[in-house]
Formats: C-alpha cells, sequence, structure tokens
C-alpha cells in the first residue's frame, strides 16, 4: 500500500487445482490453468484474502487500487466487488506500467531476484533432483512459497513508499513533491 503496508503476496500457481501441502500463512496460494490473475480468482481469492487483510479493511475504509487493462481487471463485475470494499478502480493506460504501477517501479525487480537467488542456491545445494530425461524437476510449491515469503519479509516498508512516489500517484497535486518522481516519468510528462 501506498502508506508501506505490505498486503499478503499472491502466487498462482499453473495447476488446475490448489496445491496440497503446508504453505506459510502470510502468503496467498492459488492455483489457475495459465498461471495468470482472472476475474474469478480476483473475487474468490484476492478480495478476500488480500483486500480484506489491509488494515481496517474489514471496515471497508476509502482507497484506490491500480490496475492495468487486462479485460479480467476491469470487468463491471470486477469493479463493483471492489466498489464493495471501499475502492475505487482506477486503469492505468496501456503502456505505462513500467512507470505509473508501483510493483513495476520498485518491487517486481528485487523480489525477483529473490527468487532467482534462492532457486540458484537450490540448485548449488544438490536438492534437485532429475527427470528420466536428465531434465531438473521443479522445487515442492511448499518450497516456492516459503521463498516468496522470506522474499517479501525482506522488502522494506520503505521501498514500498518510495515506489508509490516514483509514480506520481501518490504526490501532493500542488506539485511540491514532483521531484520525488522517477526521472522516467518525469520526462514522460515533460513530452505531454
Amino acid at each position: 500500500m501506498a502508506s508501506g503496508v505490505k498486503l499478503p503476496p499472491m502466487v498462482i500457481f499453473k495447476l488446475k487445482k490448489k496445491p496440497k501441502g503446508q504453505f506459510p500463512r502470510d502468503i496467498i496460494v492459488a492455483a489457475a490453468p495459465h498461471a495468470n490473475m482472472k476475474a474469478d480468482l480476483i473475487i474468490s481469492t484476492y478480495i478476500p484474502q488480500a483486500i480484506r487483510a489491509r488494515p481496517n479493511g474489514f471496515f471497508k475504509c476509502k482507497g484506490i487500487i491500480f490496475v492495468d487493462g487486462h479485460q479480467s481487471h476491469i470487468r463491471n463485475d470486477i469493479k463493483r466487488a471492489f466498489i464493495v470494499e471501499g475502492l475505487d478502480l482506477l486503469e492505468i493506460p496501456g503502456g505505462t506500467t513500467s512507470v505509473l504501477q508501483p510493483l513495476d517501479v520498485s518491487i517486481n525487480k528485487p523480489f525477483k531476484n529473490g527468487m532467482r537467488q534462492r532457486w540458484k542456491e537450490w540448485i548449488d545445494k544438490g536438492k534437485v533432483v532429475l527427470t528420466k530425461n536428465e531434465n531438473h524437476k521443479k522445487a515442492l510449491y511448499e518450497l516456492v512459497s516459503k521463498w516468496m515469503s522470506k522474499i517479501w519479509k525482506e522488502i522494506s516498508s520503505n521501498v514500498l513508499v518510495r515506489s508509490f512516489k516514483a509514480t506520481g500517484l501518490t504526490l501532493n497535486p500542488d506539485g511540491s513533491e514532483d521531484y520525488k518522481m522517477s526521472d522516467r516519468l518525469r520526462a514522460i510528462l515533460k513530452i505531454i
């Protein structure tokens, strides 16, 4: 959140059903055939487990959720579901998520780097089992989830706050904080 409060991260495994196992309680585990966020997962899983987990989420405090223009994010039923939770939906224009989506600006890279590092350490420790075709078997879903939980805890709340500031989405509209925007966003705004 723009305040630095961290909502639980969600992992979507490419499966038909949610995997069974002992998963960390501080992440949300789901499954989808294409491993992407679709409308049914937003309504059935993300809203109840992440949105309502935010401070005062139960009381449906007013807020904004920023989404890209993917059809599953901006359908009318999704908009209504977020409105019921006290959230307005703000669609980020196509092609601008790299400068306007806080996760893309500052969070995804260190998160992915952390996952790659855990994967490399797992491989280097010889924990890998090979298939009959000599390919690496994938890490267990529980293990991947544990990596996610640890990495999410390592990301500072200050990084979240700076991420929102860099996008310009939470700056004072009088222009007094424009210096906190990312250089890329400032360059785009000069063009406009």
